[in-house]
């Protein structure tokens, strides 16, 4: 559990290189995003965001981005969580046997396997605050960074039945 002061949602920047040409996929107020916590395939409900931008402008390796990540999520105070990568074969076929319909619940829409140990390729991070839990995923896809953000919370009921008329 984190007590420190967090900047707004989504809590982890992009590098200002790149703060104009950061692609937005997914920005929603409530949704349902598919998360793994240690070998786990569990559903996450609550505000998400996904973002994406470019490492060449930077010129960041895999490993640079993974880094890079790493050390601003520690910094926050989140942890890493997932135990297992969401294309391992037996991960796969615990949950239904399709990687793509298990990438689709995750909001990943590719994703390699890793072919280097000390570059994950995928990694999910959990941040807890007092009030809520925060699930930053983040994965390296050619050369792009993906980052998604899901704050846990419940829907903000916004349509209301119809009264009967009073006859």
């Amino acid at each position: 559990m984190t007590n420190k002061a967090l900047l707004p949602f989504p809590y982890v920047g992009t590098p200002a290189e790149v703060a104009e040409v950061v692609y937005t996929s997914k920005d929603l107020e409530f949704d349902r995003v598919h998360v793994i916590a240690g070998d786990e395939f569990r559903p996450v409900e609550g505000k998400v965001l996904l973002r994406n931008f470019s490492m060449d402008k930077l010129k960041w390796s895999p490993l640079a981005a993974h880094r890079n990540y790493q050390t601003a999520l520690k910094a926050l105070g989140a942890q890493r969580v997932d135990k297992i990568h969401p294309r391992d074969d037996k991960f796969v076929e615990r949950n239904g046997g399709s990687s793509n319909k298990i990438l689709e619940k995750m909001a990943v829409y590719n994703l390699d396997r890793p072919e280097d140990a000390d570059i994950p390729g995928y990694e999910q991070w959990l941040l807890r605050t007092p009030t809520t839990n925060i699930w930053l995923s983040f994965w390296v896809y050619g050369s792009y960074v993906h980052l998604l953000t899901v704050e846990e919370k419940a829907l903000q009921q916004s349509v209301q039945p119809v009264p009967v008329a009073a006859g």
